[in-house]
């Protein structure tokens, strides 16, 4: 499930740089900026179901924590190393719930 919500990030956020550069003439900086942005909000938009459509939750809180995985693909270009932040991000906060809740 992990690897297919990277790849729900990823393929877009591709699709939407490529795009912010090519056909809107946007410089590298700005189009990753732009990606990066608009694939954290889709994501949110995504988990709104899953938080019962709260909004801020879904949208501001998934969105912002998805801007920070997305930030080890950006800076490797490697899907395997934010599938692996993304892991380790639901470990820590999943397991404390599951052995302590």
């Amino acid at each position: 499930m992990l690897f297919g919500e990277e790849l729900i990030t990823i393929i877009p956020f591709l699709i939407v740089l490529e795009f912010s550069y090519k056909n809107l003439n946007l410089s590298r900086k700005r189009s990753i900026i732009t990606a990066w942005i608009v694939t954290s909000l889709l994501f949110g938009a995504i988990h709104l179901p899953t938080y019962s459509w709260n909004i801020i939750q879904a949208i501001l809180g998934i969105g912002i924590v998805r801007i920070i995985l997305t930030y080890p693909y950006i800076k490797t270009k490697n899907i395997w190393t934010s599938l692996l932040v993304h892991l380790l991000n639901d470990w820590i906060l999943f397991l404390p719930a599951i052995f302590l809740g």
